[in-house]
Parts: structure tokens; C-alpha cells; sequence
């Protein structure tokens, strides 16, 4: 279809330029937007029962302390939108200790320092495995 042509030559360039369409309006109240964001920032609660809160643990929260309903890909669009990325830095467990784990590091019996080989270096400076001459017999 040719509309386009007609709305151009009827009505000029402002007929032909795009619109932003609005599209659905958010399930969550925009009102609501900075108390969620903010329930998400403090991190997971001893209710949530999980030490990092993924998109299912949120879609519970949508639904049982702000009354929305939204599906998985719906959390990721909000979470999009209000700022927050996918990635994140891996869990760390709350009865997770530093100290411990550097002292168990250095105590490990496994993990001891490395030592140097017992097999001499190879005396050729080409590094082949080949025996000096063996290569340029004649007969």
C-alpha cells in the first residue's frame, strides 16, 4: 500500500515520521516502582529462603507483597526497565568466612606449592626428543 504517499503529500514530513507507540501499560503501578526497586536492592530476606534472588524468587515477590502478576520473561522486561542487568557476581553463602578459607588454603596438604621437576632439561636447544646424530646418517 501506498498511504504513506498520500499522507505525505497531503499533510508533509511530520505525517510519515514514526510514533512511539505506548504499548501495554505496567502491571506494576509506576507509583510502586521505587519501593520494589528498593525491596530488591537490600538483597533477599530470611523469608525469601535463597541467598540470591533469581527470577522466580522475584515473581513471588511481585505477587505476594506488591499484587502483581507477571510471567518469568515480564520479571526480566521489568528488571530491564527499572535498571537492573542479568548478570551478577556469584552467591556468597552468609555463613561464608574468609579468614577460614585463606587458613585452609595455606593448610591444605593438596594444594603445596609446586616443585621443580626431578627430570633434567632436555641438553639439545632445538627441544626434539631425537638422539644427537641419529638424524644424518649416511651410508
Amino acid at each position: 500500500m501506498q498511504l504513506w504517499v498520500y499522507a505525505y503529500r497531503d499533510h508533509g514530513l511530520e505525517a510519515i515520521v514514526p510514533k512511539r507507540q505506548p504499548g501495554c501499560p505496567s502491571k506494576l503501578p509506576v507509583a510502586q516502582e521505587p519501593s520494589f526497586k528498593q525491596r530488591l536492592l537490600t538483597g533477599p530476606t530470611e523469608t525469601d529462603g535463597v541467598c540470591t534472588l533469581r527470577a522466580k524468587d522475584i515473581r513471588r515477590i511481585l505477587q505476594q507483597e506488591f499484587a502483581v502478576e507477571y510471567s518469568l520473561a515480564g520479571v526480566y522486561d521489568l528488571l530491564h526497565r527499572l535498571g537492573f542487568s542479568c548478570l551478577a557476581p556469584r552467591p556468597r553463602h552468609r555463613k561464608n568466612d574468609p579468614a577460614e578459607m585463606r587458613q585452609w588454603v595455606e593448610q591444605a596438604p593438596l594444594l603445596s606449592k609446586p616443585r621443580r621437576s626431578a627430570i633434567p632439561a632436555n641438553p639439545s636447544s632445538c627441544g626434539s626428543k631425537t638422539k644427537p646424530g641419529s638424524a644424518s646418517k649416511e651410508p
